[in-house]
Parts: structure tokens; sequence; C-alpha cells
């Protein structure tokens, strides 16, 4: 939707920012459509400074007014949405004729709310998973629009150490940007100290990564093609072989820490490295979940990483049908009965993939192939798709994605961010009530032009003119030198402040 000169007619005028939704995470965003001027996006920070957008720069509209500047020009964008189900029948009709088979979990608000938690530049959401000491959060970075999800860690001063673990062994995979493997792409505390901090007893510790939809453990395997399921096998396997190249154990692989980022493109990776080790071998027990644990945890005092290769095998395995068999695999017949249940599901799995698995389930971890080994393997020529797509590549990328089940396998129409905003389509915003004002036209703003941007580094906006060829804020708008402020003396706008929430 753009948003033009109050004077023009028909969307003649020139256009001065545009508010569109975000393909992968459903927020309103706003970008600057002017190239020769600022778009000021006033108390938007986290300490309620304004935020300047340059040309084609975006923001997440993220508080229920939203006060916007743009030369001599103030608006004030307000949500108002009387019925969610209607927003959201309304948004999904429009973004599936621009995107086609388009979808956004609910875990994404659809409007700023004051529970909403504000760490640095992300706005955290929904829960999405709950543990005995941690809480998962989805939620968006406001910077760009893209979905994050945040890990919380709540942690005791005896609990710092596992956690400062955890958080030491995210930071050297983020150091080594390895495929396969779900990056860190910031830590901090509740207080905004280094981790850990020394502020309170109890404290929060934050791991943010992307967002993703999917687990092994909930992605629609049914309705996955032969060969997008062993483009997405592979990705862990990648994931696992750079995970033990840097000297990392993961010790609880299974399927709901295989994370399925995107099926079209396919990305999937391993993550939750909260009993990861550094080395090869340990003898730290007891480790993850008992039906997805290799024999020898129980059975011999040390273990290597081999066992990292059989609980992945046994987390493919389960993909196809879930978890039919039952812990410790120690015992005899439980191991027996895991490996009939492999040779029933022989007919359903993609041709060669039962023997790759059943070489990694070898009882003998001596006898397991390594990850780099299993990646050698004729079963992959299968993949019809070109290679691996990195998670941060899909993270920063303009490109849209699939978040929901595949239509036949087939790839979506791709688009950029604010593709189809000029096309004669009804915007999905009917609610989202515009308000805009000229401050050169009443008293009030005369009056607030003593006022002082809170960012005193920061260059005043720029004076925009109007159509009119003899407009005086045209005129300033083309000199520059009569245009130009003390950094510390921009105007700030005339209405009242904001009610961020």
């Amino acid at each position: 939707m753009p948003v033009c000169s109050p004077r023009s007619r028909c969307i003649k005028g020139r256009k001065l920012f545009e508010v569109f939704i975000h393909p992968k995470s459903g927020v309103l965003m706003i970008r600057n459509a002017n190239a020769n001027h600022s778009l000021w996006y006033l108390n938007a920070d986290n300490r309620g400074d304004h935020v300047e957008l340059r040309a084609t720069e975006e923001h997440v509209l993220h508080m229920s007014t939203n006060l916007l500047r743009i030369g001599s020009l103030h608006y004030a964008l307000r949500y108002s949405i009387e019925s969610a189900s209607a927003f959201l029948a309304s948004r999904k009709a429009y973004m599936q004729v621009q995107l086609g088979n388009w979808d956004i979990p609910s875990c994404f608000a659809i409007q700023p709310r004051h529970d909403h938690i504000r760490l640095r530049h992300v706005i955290l959401h929904n829960v999405i998973a709950k543990g005995v000491t941690s809480v998962v959060r989805a939620g968006v970075d406001r910077k760009t629009g893209n979905p994050i999800a945040c890990k919380t860690i709540q942690c005791s001063r005896g609990d710092v150490e596992a956690a400062v673990n955890e958080i030491s062994i995210a930071t050297i995979i983020a150091a080594h940007s390895s495929r396969g493997l779900v990056p860190l792409l910031f830590k901090s505390c509740g207080h905004g100290y280094p981790l850990p901090c020394s502020q309170a007893e109890f404290e929060d510790m934050h791991l943010v990564m992307p967002y993703a939809p999917f687990t092994f453990d909930t992605a629609p395997w049914q309705e996955i093609s032969a060969s997008l399921k062993l483009a997405l096998f592979r990705h862990t396997l990648e994931g696992l072989k750079n995970l033990h190249a840097t000297g990392i154990m993961h010790r609880d692989i299974n399927p709901s820490n295989l994370l399925v980022f995107s099926l079209q493109p396919a990305a999937a990776a391993i993550g939750d490295f909260g009993m990861a080790k550094v080395g090869s071998q340990s003898a730290e027990k007891p480790l993850g979940s008992l039906a997805y644990q290799a024999p020898e945890v129980a059975t011999h005092e040390t273990y290597t990483n081999a066992i990292d290769i059989f609980s992945l095998a046994l987390s493919i395995m389960a993909t196809f049908e879930g978890c039919m068999w039952s812990g410790p695999l120690s015992d005899h017949e439980n191991y027996s009965a895991m490996l009939d249940h492999l040779a029933r599901l022989e007919t359903q799995m993609p041709d060669g993939l039962a023997t790759v698995l059943r070489a990694m389930l070898s009882q003998d971890s001596s006898q397991r192939p390594s990850a780099e080994d299993v990646l050698t393997d004729a079963v992959w020529e299968q993949i019809e798709e070109p290679g691996s797509v990195h998670i941060l590549s899909l993270q920063s990328s303009e490109e849209s994605f699939s978040m929901q089940r595949p239509d036949n396998d087939l790839p979506l129409p791709g688009s950029n961010v604010g593709d189809g905003l000029d096309r004669s389509l009804q915007s999905p915003i009917p609610e989202l009530s515009t308000r805009s004002s000229n401050p050169s036209s009443n008293t009030s703003s005369a009056d607030d032009s003593n006022q002082r941007m809170k960012r005193s580094d920061a260059p005043p906006p720029s004076s925009i003119g109007s159509d009119n060829a003899n407009s005086t804020a045209e005129t300033h708008g083309r000199d520059h030198s009569r245009e130009r402020m003390s950094r510390s003396e921009a105007p700030s706008p005339s209405s009242a402040a904001n009610d961020d929430n």
C-alpha cells in the first residue's frame, strides 16, 4: 500500500513510503520509497529514540500507534483490528494472490501487544516450546521483519556452568558458520551484560536464532517427496559432519532437535546444544532421550561421537512411521525389534536408504561410518534439487519460501519482500488507520519546532515538497544549504507520545 503526498489524487503524487506485509512473518512493515528524503519512525527503538530510514530501508510497525515523519509531513498509523479472524482471512487471501501457497504460523502476532518482549533489535511474540528451565518464543527482527526464535534459559548460580557451556558451543558453531547447524544470531542476558552477568541470583539468558516452522517430529512427511526427504536428511548429515569436524559431540540428537527451516527450497539443521560437549569422547551420563540413545552409553564407561551417528539414524527412521521401538537399545530384544522395524520400513524408503541406516545403527560403534563417509554414498544421487541451502542465507534473503506443506512439490513463485504492492489489488489493511498532518498548516507544530530530537547525532529529516511547483517546501528541498539544521536541533512531531507496547 503506497502512501503519497496528501495533495495528490489517484496516487499520482510522489510516493513517500509503503506499508506492506512481510512474506515470512506476516507482520506489517514500512519502507521508505523516497530517494531524496529520510523517513523518521519516531520513538521506535528500545530506548524511545527515533529511527531514521533512508531510501528503500524497512522497519516493522511494532507499536500500536506508529508516528512517522518525512519532511514536513507527519503520519500516525494506528492498529485497529476489530476481528482477528476476519483480518487473518483477508491477509491470507491477499498474500496467496501475491505468492501462491502462502501461510504463516499462529505464533506470530498480528498486532503489537503489551506482553511482547523487546530484546535488542528483536521482538518476541508467543511461546512455542517449554522445558524445565527454558522457554522458546517466536518473534521477529524489527529491522528486517524476518522470523526468529529465542531460547530463554532461566538459571540460578548452580546452573550457570551448564548454561555457559551451551552458549560456548553455540558461539563456536556461529564462528565457523557451519552448514547444517542452527546458527546463533546473538546472545544476551536480561540486563544487557555479557553472559553470564552478575546482576541477579536468577537471570535470563537469551539465545536468538532463525525460526524453524517444523522439526523432524512435526514436518508433514507423508506429503513430502522422496527427493525432498533425502535433501533434508542430507542437510542434517552435513551438520553432523561439520559439528564433529569442529570437535563437538551433540549427545542429544532426536527428531525434536532436527529443525526444518524450509521445504521449498529444502533447508534443515541440527539445533539445541544444551547437552553438547567439546571432545570426541566422554563418560558423562545420562544423555538425551532413551529411545534415541546408542547402546554403548549404558554398557560402556566411555563413548565416542559415534553415538550421534546412531541417534541421527533413528531420527531419520522415525520420520516414516514415528518411534515404534522402546529404549534402552542396549537391551538385546529392544535392539532386535528396532532392526525388524527398519526392515519393514524399507519398502517405504528411497532406494538404498535402509542400507545406509543399518550401517549407522551398528551395535558396534567402531563399525559405524562417520557422517563424512555416509555423505559419499550413492543414495544421495537421487536428490533432484541443487545442493544445500545455508540457513543464514534464508534469514537474510529477500526470496520467499514456503513455511507450510508443499503443493505437489512444485516451487512457489518467487517474490521480493514488497512484491505486488503497486498492483491494483485491495490491500488487506483496511483497519490500519492513517492520519497525516502538515506542521506548516497549524500553530501547534510551530511550538513543536523548538523541541529536540532524542538522537543528537542524527541528521534532521529533509523537507519534502508537494506537487505544487511553486511550493516553498519544494524550494527548500532543492536548497540543501538552507535545509540543513544542527544535528541536535531537528524538531519533534506535534503528536503526543506513543503507547509503545
